[in-house]
Order: C-alpha cells, then sequence, then structure tokens
C-alpha cells in the first residue's frame, strides 16, 4: 500500500474568489488519489487500487450515491458496505461534510473493499479513502505474479538488512521449528512440508542454495516441490511415509 504523507495546505486566491479555492481543494485531492494508483502502475508495473480509480470504475455500471448530512440516514444502511465504514462516513457526514459513494463494495484482483470521497460543500476540503483506513492505494495483483520479481522479493523482507545472492556462501543450516517433529499416517504426506533456512557467517540468509535431504531411517520418500518461498532461502521437500 502506498499513501501521502500528510501535507496541510491553504490555498488563496489571488482574485480573492472563494470559489477557486474551493476547485483547488477539490482537484487537490482528486490528483493525489489518482497519484496512489498510478504510482504501483507507472513505476513498477504493478496494478492497483485507490479511491478515485474504484469509484470511475464502478460509475461506469452503478450510479454514484450523493450523501449529505439531511439524507445519509435513508440511504447509507441500504448500501452492502461493513459496518466500520458506515461508521466512519457517517462521522465525516455529522460533521457537515459530503459523501460520494456506491451502494456496492468492489472487486478488482485479488483486491476487495470499499473506496468513497468525502468533501465539503463550503470549503471544498476533500479526501478519498479506500477500506483499511487508508487514504491512498494498495496493490490488487498477487505479488507473486508482479512483473518486477526483484522488488517483490525486497518487500517479503522489507526491515531485513538483505540477503546473500551467493549460494556458495552457505555457513549454516537451521531446521524451521513449526515444520520439525510432525506426526502423520502412512501413505498420507506430511500436512507441511519440511523446512530449512540457510545462512551466511554473518547471519544472512543465502539465496538459491543447494540443500540436500535424505531419508536415514524408515521407508519415507522425499518429493521436492518448486515454490517461490527458495527466494527467501528456505528449502522445502514434501515427505510421505
Amino acid at each position: 500500500s502506498i499513501d501521502a504523507v500528510t501535507n496541510s495546505v491553504d490555498a488563496i486566491s489571488r482574485n480573492n474568489i472563494q470559489q477557486n479555492q474551493y476547485h483547488f481543494y477539490r482537484i487537490s485531492a482528486l490528483h493525489g488519489s489518482y497519484l496512489e494508483s498510478h504510482i504501483f502502475q507507472s513505476q513498477w508495473a504493478v496494478a492497483a487500487i485507490s479511491a478515485d480509480k474504484g469509484l470511475r470504475l464502478q460509475a461506469q455500471n452503478i450510479p454514484l450515491l450523493h450523501l449529505t448530512p439531511d439524507n445519509y440516514q435513508s440511504q447509507l444502511p441500504t448500501t452492502n458496505h461493513p459496518a466500520i465504514i458506515k461508521e466512519q462516513i457517517t462521522n465525516w457526514l455529522s460533521q457537515g461534510n459530503h459523501a460520494i459513494l456506491v451502494t456496492n463494495t468492489d472487486s478488482i484482483d485479488t483486491w476487495s473493499g470499499s473506496t468513497w470521497h468525502i468533501y465539503h460543500p463550503e470549503t471544498g476540503h476533500s479526501g478519498y479513502f479506500i477500506s483499511g483506513v487508508y487514504a491512498g492505494g494498495q496493490t490488487t495483483q498477487a505479488p507473486n505474479n508482479w512483473l518486477n520479481s526483484e522488488l517483490y522479493q525486497q518487500l517479503l523482507t522489507p526491515y531485513s538488512e538483505g540477503a546473500n545472492s551467493d549460494p556458495l556462501s552457505a555457513a549454516n543450516i537451521k531446521i524451521i521449528a513449526a515444520t520439525n517433529n510432525q506426526l502423520g499416517v502412512v501413505n498420507t504426506r506430511l500436512e507441511q512440508p519440511l523446512a530449512v533456512i540457510v545462512r551466511d557467517n554473518f547471519n544472512s540468509p543465502v539465496l538459491q542454495a543447494s540443500v540436500t535431504f535424505k531419508i536415514i531411517q524408515g521407508l519415507a520418500t522425499l518429493n521436492t516441490i518448486a515454490d517461490d518461498i527458495n527466494i527467501q532461502a528456505h528449502q522445502q521437500p514434501v515427505l510421505q511415509y
């Protein structure tokens, strides 16, 4: 997800025409909302949703609702938005603002939720919102389908110190505890694949390290599975008794 950092501004018309200030606030908010989805597409080729985009797409097939402090009590309850969204919109309306939305939630690729626009009818102060208490944008494409796979790998562990791309720099292997000591039924696979993580001498995960698993007792069999978890320097074989 992406959200613009708060940037409070005051619009002052050179001609002292209040309507110019009103339009500035409305258009400024719209432009910000547009960028919050456009940035994903233009810079990283990733499909995304923002409030203005969600409203624009839905308005092609569904009429927009214009809620005011006078009519929302009869119209807002007829929408199928979650209760928490209705509460947020009601709070804005109770402060004299207006709201623009559609009756239904929206679904785009892997994202589903609500989009709405709030503005003050006199000042033009505005905001565009999407589900999750965001005044921003979110990707709608599954990360493992992103065209920029390198970006996907970086965002898997955004706060880590980075990984070692040299598969020959492995220094130690650690069993992932949650996958160890599992009990299974004969002729069936374990619920979770066995997993280990490979690290170098500086404790950084090693990408694409080759790990060999071997059965040393019993008649179980190992089946290697292809999974992009390997990107995180994990190795996962499937064990069957």
